[in-house]
């Protein structure tokens, strides 16, 4: 009630002025008469100031009761809002941040068929395609990433602070296209039986780059 006054002064003078209307109506109808010693006209006075305050009271709790309800209203949607927002921040940061495990299990695996195709190049052994075709699913997983991280301020941008047009994020979407066309050239060159040249360094930038956007993501979580 302290704080509702504070934050609304106005409601005190309405309030005051509520209560003094009863003695001010008294006053003008019996300011000519004097102060009498019989307790039935004190009684009598008793009671019409006890029963027309009571109605004042009544008006006023009513409307204090429902200004109070309507501030709980306003509080609690704004927390349902800002829950209802966090939860989807957190949903939108599992999307992209899982990814990161995906990418790396790719990797690893895709490194490790090629060395496997270039040593059996390099020896002159025979290979099937097992490991290409590995290398071939790795890269799809490369391309739905890209896919992802292309739209991602599209579709999540209104629920972060973050710069999805700064010149870093675009930058990150250009490596991710850049590793995912690595992959292509990767596949092309085990199946030409060319020399292979994979450059990991774009790799390694596009990692690097990725790991500090999903950290600047996780701040706004915290």
């Amino acid at each position: 009630m302290t704080a509702i006054l504070k934050k609304h002064p106005y409601l005190i003078i309405i309030i005051s002025f509520l209560f003094l209307i009863p003695i001010i109506v008294f006053c003008y109808y019996f300011h000519d008469h004097t102060i009498s010693e019989d307790i039935s006209k004190w009684g009598a006075f008793g009671d019409y100031f006890g029963g027309i305050l009571n109605i004042f009271l009544n008006i006023v709790s009513l409307i204090v009761l429902s200004y109070l309800t309507y501030l709980i209203g306003l509080q609690s949607n704004e927390e349902n809002r800002k829950t209802n927002i966090l939860i989807r921040k957190f949903d939108a940061y599992e999307v992209i941040s899982s990814k990161m495990t995906s990418i790396l299990s790719a990797l690893a695996l895709a490194n490790t068929n090629l060395k496997v195709a270039t040593h059996k190049k390099n020896n002159g052994l025979p290979y099937n395609n097992v490991a290409v075709n590995e290398i071939i699913e790795q890269s799809r997983i490369f391309h739905e990433f890209y896919a992802l991280i292309a739209t991602y301020g599209e579709r999540y941008g209104h629920l972060f602070n973050y710069n999805f047009k700064s010149i870093f994020y675009e930058d990150l979407i250009k490596k991710a296209d850049e590793t995912s066309k690595s992959f292509e050239k990767l596949i092309i060159t085990i199946y030409t039986l060319e020399e292979i040249n994979n450059d990991q360094s774009v790799i390694s930038d596009f990692l690097k780059d990725f790991q500090y956007f999903i950290d600047d993501l996780k701040k706004e979580l915290l």
